[in-house]
């Protein structure tokens, strides 16, 4: 098993290059949360969000986008 395994590699809207799990869907979203290791995708429903996988994004693996005055509550399911 290799880690590309039920992957699919995505360009970003911000031209990042980016591996995101197999399920994502255009509309999805990567977000970086606080405490967490890795961005991860997420798809809205309704008011909270659905938790999709982890994402690798070249160029933001070190914390490089991280911006603690842009963090927000947000339900996850």
């Amino acid at each position: 098993m290799t880690i590309t395994a039920g992957r699919r590699m995505v360009r970003l809207n911000e031209g990042y290059i980016a591996l995101v799990p197999g399920e994502t869907q255009v509309g999805d979203q990567i977000f970086l949360l606080k405490g967490g290791s890795v961005p991860v995708v997420l798809r809205q429903k309704g008011d909270n969000w659905e938790v999709i996988g982890e994402a690798y994004v070249h160029g933001v693996m070190r914390g490089e986008l991280w911006d603690e005055s842009r963090c927000k509550p947000m339900w996850l399911e």
